[in-house]
């Protein structure tokens, strides 16, 4: 038999690989479903059987390959595909067409990319709108004129940080075989002239680097020595062709500081030599950036200095927001406050940035004198965290700590005393979390000291000034609060008036307002037409933040987690253990966690017993990361009979929440989000009374709110 071009290219493919190919890799290159592929792969099979050769062979988990003693022979029997016939898949499509609208100082027609990659205007433009996609992550925009075609917009800076990438991934491809020549000259020379790739080239900027590890103080890997080569060479490539970058007074100082700069200098003047033309003294600090890139991510230079400076603004604007909520304080002239603090971090962001340690004599000192101030810094920096993506290390937290505490000098305040808390609970870490974060919403200025076990607290030595508990425990010198896991709003107003009666009116309870009180007053002077959803909105309206908080990186929303794939609704289940398998089950499917993960749950149940129903209908299932959770996730199962977890009727539960938690951060907006759905007792209802996934859906996505 023979093979016609698409199972050609596919054996190519198989040729070429060392190692295993995925079903995705070839679909996604071919835009094709795993249908078609698999009708190929029996056509091949059957081509290398009639030629005496093995077919091509599947290890589980890992994907298909190809026997190495049977790659050779396969040229012999069939000419494969050359570069003019599926030569180049979607991949490398994309990259190719990237660097071609980078480069070119001319706007490009959809006529023009054909030509280079050699298929239909269709295909052309469907991988253009996915290019369009993809250069938004280096903030770059491919606009569209009908007079001069399409061209990509954006700051230099970007720019360099996509073509560094598309071009490394389009030369280190398994094909690479002198693509860059093949980029310059076969393809199509009259539309990419990029002289300055060429690998004779590299060679010399290799030479370059290398000369300079020394200076660095690291022994470069290969990989890391070739990328650094590319990023060189653009970046001569973008100077010759009129680009330039500028780089700010703060980025600099901050850059001037690192052994990497010396390093950049030498460089610069290597290449300047190299080029037989004098490079721009900016020029020193963008090579400084790249090779702390290499020692960090590439990706830590590619945001625009503007929107960076966006996101510490807003960052700062909520550091205050939560320095005045956890001290109890209101500052006059918050905005100054602000553009102050602007102006420190500023140069502190970019020391951050790029690593730039600075003298810690002042950290011990400030933590000592003013604990408090440390302390509620300390609460706060997570927003500028979330935009570096790196802990604060406690120099720089001083620092800022001298900020906040200089403004409440300067404004006669003083932040109101904080008290120690202890949360006693039996029901897991899971639960334990949900409680913690009621409470910390609820009250700013307690500092929570950990969350312990029943048995735990009878063993160890406390040293706090309030106790909460989920269940009744024997009472010492320390006061003990008796709470729920999900509380309702009757229960919160309980808790702030014992807390109160503690600690005095002025405590650290932030003011929260009945739902039933407000209730009362509208119903004396206007008719209420839908009373559940009047409850609803006004839970809703009570629980928010007066204002929006910054977006904290990788935690995701309820609704992002408990989508409708995983909601099972059934009439009944036969026994707890089978109920914990089934609503499992979509987590279980689409890998979020292992068999184990079911097995450790039950196995916790077992031996701890019924701990996982936090309240009356109400189970929430988990099991500790390391038993086998791989993705973070929520599954809902709703059961119209109650499932019995012991024989006691406290422990029936109809709603089963099964968490897969990957650690002890990430799932937890999506968990509070889900304690004030669960925190109204018409919400349980509703939950339980539907046989609509869309209703439930709705309420899920009712309280996804930041």
């Amino acid at each position: 038999m023979t093979l016609d071009a698409r199972s050609k290219y596919i054996l190519n493919r198989f040729v070429e690989t060392n190692g295993y190919l995925a079903v995705r890799t070839i679909t996604n290159s071919l835009n094709i479903s795993r249908r078609t592929f698999y009708y190929d792969l029996k056509k091949i099979n059957q081509f290398l059987q009639e030629n005496g050769l093995q077919e091509i062979q599947r290890q589980k988990k890992r994907g298909y390959y190809l026997r190495q003693e049977d790659k050779h022979k396969i040229p012999s029997l069939v000419q494969l595909m050359n570069h003019t016939q599926y030569f180049f898949d979607k991949q490398d499509r994309h990259m190719m067409m990237a660097v071609q609208l980078l480069s070119s100082e001319k706007a490009l027609f959809l006529e023009d990319m054909q030509k280079m990659t050699q298929v239909s205007k269709g295909t052309v433009s469907n991988d253009l709108k996915a290019l369009k996609k993809a250069l938004t992550k280096f903030l770059l925009e491919v606009k569209f004129d009908r007079k001069s075609g399409f061209s990509i917009t954006g700051s230099e800076t970007n720019k360099r940080s996509a073509l560094v990438y598309y071009v490394t991934q389009l030369v280190t491809t398994n094909k690479r075989e002198n693509i860059l020549e093949k980029v310059n000259t076969a393809v199509v020379p009259h539309l990419l002239k990029l002289p300055y790739f060429s690998e004779q080239r590299l060679y010399h900027i290799k030479n370059v680097i290398v000369s300079n590890e020394e200076m660095l103080g690291v022994e470069l890997t290969d990989d890391t020595i070739e990328y650094l080569a590319f990023q060189f060479m653009i970046l001569m490539q973008r100077i010759r062709d009129g680009h330039r970058v500028l780089v700010e007074r703060f980025e600099k100082e901050a850059l001037q500081q690192t052994k990497e700069f010396s390093a950049a200098r030498a460089i610069i003047n290597q290449l300047s030599k190299l080029e037989n033309d004098p490079l721009p003294e900016d020029e020193v600090y963008f090579v400084t950036m790249n090779l702390l890139g290499s020692k960090v991510n590439h990706s830590d230079f590619e945001v625009h200095k503007t929107e960076e400076m966006k996101s510490l603004k807003a960052a700062i604007h909520h550091m205050v927001l939560d320095f005045q909520k956890y001290a109890c304080v209101v500052f006059q002239n918050k905005e100054k406050l602000e553009t102050t603090l602007f102006l420190h971090l500023k140069p502190a962001y970019y020391r951050l940035k790029y690593n730039v340690d600075i003298t810690d004599e002042w950290s011990s000192i400030i933590q000592q004198k003013y604990p408090e101030i440390y302390q509620l810094t300390s609460r706060v920096v997570f927003h500028l965290e979330a935009i570096l993506d790196k802990k604060i290390p406690e120099q720089e937290l001083a620092y800022i700590a001298i900020h906040f505490g200089g403004w409440l000098k300067k404004e006669g305040k003083k932040p109101a005393p904080r008290r120690r808390a202890l949360i006693v609970c039996q029901n897991g870490i899971g639960t334990s979390n949900m409680l913690r974060m009621q409470l910390e919403e609820l009250l700013s200025t307690i500092d929570i000291a950990g969350c312990i076990s029943l048995r735990q607290y009878y063993q160890m030595k406390i040293d706090v000034e309030v106790i909460f508990s989920t269940t009744p425990i024997k009472t010492g010198s320390v006061p003990v609060i008796l709470v729920e896991p999900i509380m309702n709003e009757k229960e919160k107003e309980l808790l702030l008036k014992q807390y109160n009666f503690l600690f005095g009116r002025n405590s650290s309870a932030k003011s929260k307002i009945s739902v039933e009180s407000i209730i009362d007053i509208v119903q004396h002077h206007a008719q209420i037409l839908d009373k559940k959803e009047l409850v609803r909105e006004l839970s809703c309206h009570l629980q928010a933040e007066t204002t929006d908080t910054l977006k904290e990186r990788d935690k995701p929303m309820l609704n992002e987690l408990l989508t409708e794939e995983m909601i099972q609704l059934v009439d009944e289940v036969e026994g707890w253990e089978k109920a914990i398998k089934l609503a499992s089950r979509p987590l279980l499917d689409r890998n979020f966690i292992e068999q184990a993960y079911i097995d450790s749950m039950i196995d916790d149940i077992k031996t701890l017993g019924p701990y996982v129903v936090i309240a009356p209908r109400i189970a929430i299932p988990h099991s500790r990361p390391e038993n086998g959770v791989n993705k973070v996730g929520i599954s809902l199962l709703k059961s119209s009979e109650s499932i019995s977890f012991s024989d006691q009727e406290k422990h029936q539960a109809n709603l089963i929440f099964v968490l897969a938690a990957i650690d002890n951060e990430t799932h937890l907006k999506a968990l509070s989000q889900l304690t004030n759905l669960l925190g109204e007792e018409e919400n349980i209802n509703r939950l339980i009374e539907t046989s609509n996934k869309q209703e439930i859906l709705e309420l899920v996505d009712y309280y996804s709110q930041e």
